[in-house]
């Protein structure tokens, strides 16, 4: 899998890779991080293809998947201090 490109953001970084006919965007913040793969289909062919896929109606989604893993880890760490 090799980077190929960035797409700037102002809260996440997201990266873009490419294998075996394969996107994968990865997108962090702080300590979590997602990625999601998709094939390599008509319409999501070039790099310029996956910027315009990543709008700001996929990344609201993802800030709820950050915000469910945060609280989730956050419940998780406070039953082990509760023990």
């Amino acid at each position: 899998m090799r980077v190929v490109g960035e797409i700037p953001h102002p809260v996440y970084k997201i990266t873009l890779f490419f294998h075996d006919e394969r996107w994968t965007i990865q997108v962090a913040n702080g300590p979590y991080q997602v990625r999601t793969s998709i094939m390599q289909i008509e319409g999501l062919e070039t790099v310029e293809d996956i910027h315009a896929f990543v709008n700001e109606p996929f990344l609201l989604r993802i800030r709820d998947l950050f915000e469910g893993i945060h609280h989730t880890t956050q419940d998780r760490l406070k039953e082990m201090i509760a023990g």
